[in-house]
């Protein structure tokens, strides 16, 4: 036997419980995060505090493979992904650790291994941080200028 029926108190709308919305979770997040970095044609990738991609679009993955001859993916290294190039190992390392320290900045740098294609990139770097403000990593995004520059 069941006792008497309690009386429900109003709840208001705002703490209502909700179904679910898929589509604003963080797996929808991601997709539209990678949907926006590849509909550039411009560079970009992400680093973590250790140097390491956390994203980067498929402008960015092919340039890289065919100006050096790796196949990236999320989670390698930049470093070891360039240890058969020590001079652009060295450069790529200075603009790493710049950025890491929290500086935006832009610059010109030729990257490349000269039996590929060597390339002179305009890259910008930003520092990524979190809600509280405290750095994560850094963005970066790279034009390939090397045409405009030989016109000049």
């Amino acid at each position: 036997m069941l006792g008497p029926a309690k009386p429900q108190r109003a709840v208001p709308a705002s703490t209502k419980r909700r179904p679910r919305d898929r589509s604003r979770g963080p797996l929808a997040l991601r997709y539209v995060l990678q949907g926006l970095i590849d509909a550039t044609s411009d560079l970009v990738a992400a680093h973590d505090l250790r140097g390491r991609y956390i994203a980067f679009n498929e402008a960015y993955r092919a340039e890289f493979a065919r100006i050096f001859g790796v196949e990236l993916k999320v989670g390698d290294s930049m470093m070891d992904a360039l240890s058969h190039l020590p001079r652009d190992q060295t450069n790529a390392f200075d603009v790493v650790q710049r950025a890491l320290r929290g500086e935006a900045f832009t610059l010109l740098a030729e990257f490349g291994d000269e039996r590929r294609a060597r390339r002179l990139y305009e890259i910008r770097c930003a520092p990524l941080r979190d809600r509280r403000g405290r750095l994560i990593g850094a963005a970066y995004a790279l034009r390939d200028v090397t045409e405009r520059h030989r016109v000049d």
